[in-house]
């Protein structure tokens, strides 16, 4: 634990012989991949819930894919505390959680990455919820329930708005939706990524209003229908299919930069991190058993 703090309240300029745009890069850096943040007090007359800060000793700390210890601030004590989970041999290495962070995060915001990462996921491009089929006024009429078409207008909308939620804009593009999937153990597909897709296979259902309301409820082991299922999947696939394609190279041509590459240089790392997505997205796509 560290004990104390200090606020720097200074309003003098810094001039730019004194500080110079390196001088930043290195400041910048040192504070983003270092700083740890606690509950803003009422006193501190700073923007946001949080504070960003810099705790010596804290900050030598490397980072467990696993929740392996709580760091918090204690108001009471006026001190940073760190509570390990387990004991420790004398010489071991003590480590923290900096976050459920996939490797493109952790270059991100912390400048490294973990080989074999068990965190590691990668974004694929699904169908926007929104532009997907809607269901005609003849498959309303078709609906064993009967209910009204307004009722079954308020459904439609309710499942929208959840589907809309699993999805996420991408930022170069935001007329296009992207999903995030996931290392497992066992690699599975994510539930909400399977639902987003069964939805969209429910076009050719002329029982839509049917399964509509019961989308929301399926899960790996009870699916809407085997051939909803089967459709979803291979939609699926192709979505996994192109993300793959759209990787410049093989694993086995990724297997051999890294070993010409200097360890841990910048190129390292990112082909590094490239070749982990490709074995992620092979994984899925095997998952899927498409045969």
């Amino acid at each position: 634990r560290y004990q104390g703090f200090w606020w720097l309240d200074t309003k003098e300029p810094l001039e730019p012989a004194s500080f110079t745009f390196q001088d930043y890069l290195w400041a910048a850096g040192t504070v983003s991949t270092r700083s740890c943040h606690f509950e803003r007090q009422a006193t501190i007359a700073l923007v946001g819930d949080s504070v960003g800060c810099l705790v010596p000793v804290l900050d030598f700390l490397n980072h467990s894919p696993e929740e392996v210890a709580s760091c918090t601030f204690n108001t009471d004590l006026h001190e940073y505390q760190v509570v390990v989970q387990r004991d420790y041999q004398k010489g071991e290495q003590v480590m923290i959680h900096y976050g459920s962070w996939n490797n493109a995060g952790l270059l991100e915001h912390y400048g490294f990455m973990l080989p074999g990462n068990p965190l590691e996921s990668v974004l694929i491009q699904v169908p926007d919820p929104a532009d997907m089929h809607t269901p005609t006024h003849e498959h309303k009429k078709s609906s064993k329930r009967h209910r009204s078409e307004d009722a079954q207008t308020g459904t439609l909308v309710d499942i929208l708005a959840v589907l809309q939620s699993f999805v996420k804009r991408a930022e170069q593009d935001p007329q296009v939706c992207e999903a995030e999937l996931f290392r497992g153990d066992p690699c599975e597909i994510p539930w909400n990524v399977m639902t987003i897709m069964r939805w969209k296979a429910l076009k050719s259902s002329p029982e839509w209003a049917d399964l509509g309301t019961k989308i929301l409820e399926a899960d790996e082991g009870s699916p809407l229908s085997i051939e909803n299922e089967r459709v979803a999947k291979e939609e699926l696939g192709k979505a996994i299919g192109e993300a793959l394609e759209s990787l410049p190279t093989t694993v086995a041509q990724d297997s051999n930069i890294l070993t010409s590459a200097a360890p841990h240089s910048h190129r390292w790392i990112a082909v590094a991190i490239r070749k982990g997505q490709k074995e992620l997205l092979a994984d899925l796509m095997e998952s899927l058993d498409l045969g």
